[in-house]
């Protein structure tokens, strides 16, 4: 029994630890005016999902993770799929408020 109460409390820990940096990049994306298109915690099949002020927010079956999907992001995948090369550092999407003292590309 010591064991299972051990990997439950490994599991909730681990699962805190993900959702608070997840939360972070949640955080200063909404900060910086980026729109977040779904905010995640875990992986795999979605167990419950919501929709609040458009971004989909998901808790997923594997507790091994979690995603910040930001608006122009594009992941691999959908790269390929589109036959680009993935050279592209993506879309130039400068954070006036978080650089305020020009370091941002114009």
């Amino acid at each position: 029994m010591s064991v299972f109460i051990t990997f439950a409390a490994a599991l909730l820990i681990f699962g805190a630890v993900i959702a608070i940096h997840e939360f972070g990049h949640f955080a200063v994306a909404k900060l910086c005016g980026v729109q977040v298109n779904e905010f995640s915690i875990g992986m795999g099949p979605t167990l419950i999902k919501t929709y609040r002020k458009g971004t989909q927010y998901t808790l997923r079956l594997l507790p091994v993770g979690g995603f910040v999907a930001l608006e122009g992001e594009e992941s691999p995948e959908s790269e390929q799929a589109e036959g680009g090369s993935g050279d592209d550092d993506g879309p130039d999407i400068p954070c006036r408020r978080c650089w305020r003292s020009g370091q941002a590309s114009p």
